[in-house]
C-alpha cells in the first residue's frame, strides 16, 4: 500500500553537489541551538564534546518554535573524518533534492540541516552519509537517525539500520490513542477464509476480524471492509488494538472486519473503477460475508475503505453501490487515478490479467480526479464520506496530480451534490505513519457517537 510520493514542502537551508563539502556562509534558517554553538566556534572553543553529550541525551532532530505556526526542524549527523557529504531523505522531499543536502559547521564535526515545518507534522525520514555516485548504490548508506532515540517505522521482522525509517514527530502532532494494547482490553480473533468469485473466476484470499464475545446469533454486528489484506495487522497499523480499544471504549459499536487481499500483480488492476471487481464486492462478496457471519444487511452500517489506491477503490464503491456500501473511509485516497482503455493508470508498471499493458503513462490527454467526475455526472451518493489527507501530498511537479488538491476537488464535487462529506487533513505524507490514527477516527466518525 505504502507509496513514496515525495513532495517538496518548504524552502531549507542549504544545497551541494553531489560530494559537497561544507559551503561558508550562514544559513537561511537559522536554528538556535545551532547559532549557540557557531558562535562558540568562531569564538575559539572548538571542542564540540559538550555539545554531542547533550544531543545524546535529548535526541534529534531538533525542535525549535520559528512562529505560531511553524517549527524548526534541525537534523544532525556526528561526522568522522572521511564524512564527504550527508542527506535526509524524508517523506516531503523528492529523491535527490539539492535541499536535502547537510552542510558541515566550519570545520567541525557537526552537519546539519534545518527545515521549517508545519506544527503537529509527523513524516518518516533516514539519514544518508556519502552517498555513492553511482546511481546503482545510490541507496546503499541510507538508514536510520543513530540520535532519534524515538519509534523506528517499517521495520522488517529482523530489523536493520539500514531497513528501517526513524519518525519526526512534532509536540502538536495529533495523537493516535488507540494503537497500543490496553490491559484489561477483550482481544478480538482473527480467520482466514478464501471466496471464489464468479464474475471474475479468480480464489480471493481473506482475513476476518471477529471482536470479543463475537456471536453467531442476536444482533447483527456492523460490518468493515478493508482494501489490501491483513497488512492492517502489522505493528505500524495495530489495527486489531484499535477495534479492540475502540469498541472496549463503546466509542463504536462491536464489528466485523474482513480485509480483501490483492491478487499478484492485481492491485491497481481491482482497485481503480474495475466494474467487474465492484460487482465482485457488492454482489458475491457483501452476500457471502452476510451469509456466513452474523453481520449487518443495512447500507447504513456497513463500511468500506482503505488507503492510497485502497482509498480510491473504496471512493468508487461509494459512488457505484452505495446500495451495500453506504459509508466510505478514505485515507490519502489516491484520486488522481483515471481509468483508460482497459483499467487506468500505473506509470507502466502494471499488466492486465492477460499480461498485456492495462494502464498508459498520464500525460494532458488524460483528464485527473476520474472519481470527481463520475460524482459529478451521476446523481448524487447516499453514502457518507470520511475523507483524509496529508498536507505534505500537494502536487510538487505540476502534474495536476497531487492527492491534496485531488481530495479537496473531490470533497467539493460530492458537497455540491448534497452528498454526507467528513473531510479531515493531517500533517504528513504518504508513509502512511498517519493512516492508523485516520482509520480509527474515521469508524469513530462514521459508527460511532461522534458521527
Amino acid at each position: 500500500m505504502r507509496l513514496h510520493l515525495s513532495v517538496l514542502l518548504f524552502a531549507v537551508c542549504c544545497a551541494g553537489s553531489l560530494h559537497a563539502q561544507a559551503t561558508p556562509g550562514r544559513d537561511t534558517l537559522s536554528s538556535p541551538t545551532i547559532e549557540r554553538i557557531r558562535n562558540t566556534i568562531e569564538a575559539g572553543n572548538t571542542s564540540t564534546d559538550e555539545f554531542w553529550k547533550s544531543i545524546e541525551k535529548t535526541g534529534t532532530p531538533l525542535v525549535e518554535p520559528a512562529d505560531s505556526r511553524y517549527d524548526l526542524v534541525t537534523f544532525l549527523w556526528h561526522g568522522a573524518n572521511d564524512t564527504r557529504n550527508v542527506y535526509v531523505n524524508q517523506t516531503f522531499e523528492g529523491p535527490g533534492s539539492r535541499n536535502q543536502t547537510m552542510r558541515q559547521l566550519g570545520a567541525s564535526d557537526i552537519w546539519y540541516v534545518t527545515f521549517k515545518v508545519p506544527k503537529g507534522a509527523r513524516y518518516e525520514y533516514q539519514l544518508e552519509p556519502n552517498r555513492p555516485s553511482s546511481p546503482e548504490t545510490e541507496r546503499l548508506t541510507r538508514q536510520v537517525d543513530p540520535l532519534n532515540h524515538g519509534r523506528k517505522y517499517e521495520c522488517p521482522a529482523e530489523p536493520s539500520t539500514y531497513h528501517c525509517y526513524s519518525v519526526v514527530e512534532l509536540p502538536e502532532a495529533v495523537p493516535q490513542p488507540w494503537l497500543a494494547k490496553r490491559p484489561g482490553v477483550a482481544t478480538g480473533s482473527i480467520e482466514k477464509k478464501k471466496i471464489h468469485s464468479a464474475i471474475q473466476n479468480v480464489d480471493r484470499d481473506l482475513t476476518v476480524y471477529l471482536p470479543a464475545g463475537y456471536a453467531r446469533n442476536g444482533k447483527p454486528y456492523d460490518l468493515v471492509v478493508l482494501f489490501d489484506g491483513d497488512e492492517y495487522l502489522d505493528p505500524d497499523w495495530s489495527g486489531n488494538n484499535t477495534w479492540d480499544n475502540l469498541i472496549a471504549a463503546r466509542r463504536i459499536p462491536p464489528i466485523v472486519v474482513v480485509m480483501v487481499h490483492n491478487l499478484p500483480g492485481r492491485r491497481l488492476f481491482d482497485l481503480i473503477a474495475n466494474i467487474a471487481f465492484g460487482d465482485f464486492m457488492a454482489k458475491e462478496l457483501a452476500p457471502w460475508i452476510r451469509t456466513n457471519y452474523n453481520v449487518t444487511s443495512s447500507a447504513a452500517r456497513t463500511v468500506v475503505g482503505g488507503a492510497s489506491a485502497g482509498g480510491f477503490g473504496a471512493t468508487y464503491l461509494g459512488l457505484a453501490h452505495p446500495e451495500v456500501f453506504g459509508n466510505v473511509l478514505s485515507m490519502s485516497g489516491a484520486f488522481w487515478w483515471s481509468p483508460e482503455h482497459n483499467g487506468g493508470i500505473c506509470g507502466g508498471a502494471c499488466a492486465a490479467p492477460d499480461g498485456k499493458p492495462a494502464y498508459i503513462n498520464r500525460d494532458a490527454t488524460t483528464e485527473g480526479n476520474w472519481l470527481a467526475t463520475l460524482a459529478l455526472k451521476n446523481p448524487a451518493s447516499p453514502a457518507r464520506f470520511f475523507l483524509s489527507v496529508g498536507l505534505f501530498e500537494f502536487d510538487q511537479l505540476g502534474s495536476g496530480a497531487g492527492i491534496l488538491e485531488e481530495t479537496r476537488h473531490l470533497r467539493d464535487i460530492l458537497r455540491a451534490k448534497h452528498s454526507r462529506v467528513i473531510y479531515q487533513e493531517f500533517v504528513g505524507g504518504h508513509d502512511g505513519l498517519s493512516w492508523p490514527g485516520m482509520l480509527g477516527e474515521g469508524l469513530q466518525r462514521l459508527l460511532g457517537n461522534t458521527r
